[in-house]
């Protein structure tokens, strides 16, 4: 591994997968550093493919992380497209409908799948992209070649399927070939197998034996068909169940979630009531010091008011008794002018 590191032994499908595996915020980076430990290392002619690798698209590097992280899920996947390419030659009607139905499904629960896997790597895929890796994987189940490009887990760019023609590969894959998809272009739809061709009526020995060895091959292709097509079947169910109970999972997790934030605010509620009733309790207390202080002020002003009632009543009196003296003064004052003025009278005879 150490060899590897710098460059000696190294090929160029390990050093892109290894490359093509990383977040993709890293690949630029990751790149140049290793195209640079190549050519440190005497491999020049690698170091230079190295550095010429395009860095994936956003959808093409989250198809990439998919077929790493959910290999069984993607191949189902691409079993399944299979299954139905080989539906619409035979023309098996019923059989397209119900294969159609889980294909929605599927790619449904695996769009899914790669926004996790990429949410995990720290990319958040966005609808646009989420829409360019639907249409990526339908593209693989449309054609075989971009089947295998999508397997290969090498994806430069997004891969798109008109449904009549081969999809384009051209550059869509990092190192090419890849599978048996020479230069990254996708060859030609295969032809019918010998076996569905029109019989001849060529009448040579043999010819009986030969037709029911032909038919035993087609018994077991049917049944390996039949297989490939159950296990694409209870496949696309477990990713639907995986769907509805990561859906289950999720409603149960915001339900605990509303239920903690309700406990809360229930708390808060109590906290707040207990802290009110302290209030109320405090009010009433203190309501109940300044009615007994309000009942000893009243019966102080009921004394002082009798008091004063009193000291009324006294003064009425002491003014009475002043105003007899006066009276009383004011005649012995007269008494006396009187006598003064006869004691003169008797003097001035004498």
């Amino acid at each position: 591994m150490a060899d590897e590191e710098h460059g000696a032994g190294a090929t160029l499908e390990g050093v892109a997968d290894a490359l093509y595996a990383l977040p993709l915020e890293e690949f630029t980076a990751a790149r140049d550093a290793r195209a640079k430990t190549l050519r440190a290392a005497g491999e020049k002619e690698l170091a230079r493919v190295v550095a010429a690798l395009r860095r994936p698209t956003t959808a093409a590097w989250a198809v990439n992380q998919l077929v790493r992280a959910r290999r069984d899920e993607v191949e189902q996947l691409l079993e399944l497209g299979a299954a139905l390419r080989d539906a619409q030659e035979a023309f098996a009607g019923e059989e397209l409908r119900e294969l159609n139905r889980q294909q929605h499904r599927v790619i449904a629960a695996i769009r899914q799948e790669a926004r996790a896997v990429a949410a995990q790597a720290g990319q958040r895929l966005t609808e646009t992209v989420g829409r360019q890796v639907e249409a990526t994987l339908r593209a693989g189940m449309a054609d075989a070649a971009a089947a295998e490009a999508v397997r290969s887990g090498l994806l430069t760019s997004d891969l798109e399927s008109t449904g009549f023609e081969p999809v384009d590969l051209e550059g869509a894959v990092a190192v090419p070939p890849v599978a048996g998809i020479p230069g990254g272009r996708a060859p030609a739809r295969s032809a019918r197998r010998s076996d569905d061709a029109v019989p001849t009526t060529s009448t040579r020995p043999g010819r009986q034996r030969g037709a029911a060895a032909e038919r035993v091959d087609r018994d077991a292709d049917r049944s390996a068909e039949q297989r490939r097509r159950r296990r694409a079947q209870e496949e696309a169910e477990r990713l639907e169940e995986e769907r509805r109970r990561a859906e289950r999972e999720r409603e149960l997790a915001e339900a605990r979630a509303r239920a903690d934030q309700t406990a809360r605010a229930r708390d808060d509620a109590q906290d707040r009531l207990a802290a009110a009733e302290r209030a109320v309790e405090e009010l009433d207390r203190l309501r109940e010091e300044l009615a007994a202080r309000l009942a000893e002020l009243r019966a102080a002003l009921d004394a002082a008011q009798a008091d004063d009632d009193a000291a009324a009543r006294d003064l009425g009196h002491a003014a009475d008794e002043r105003d007899r003296a006066a009276r009383v003064a004011e005649e012995a004052r007269r008494d006396a002018d009187e006598a003064r003025t006869v004691l003169e009278r008797l003097e001035r005879r004498g």
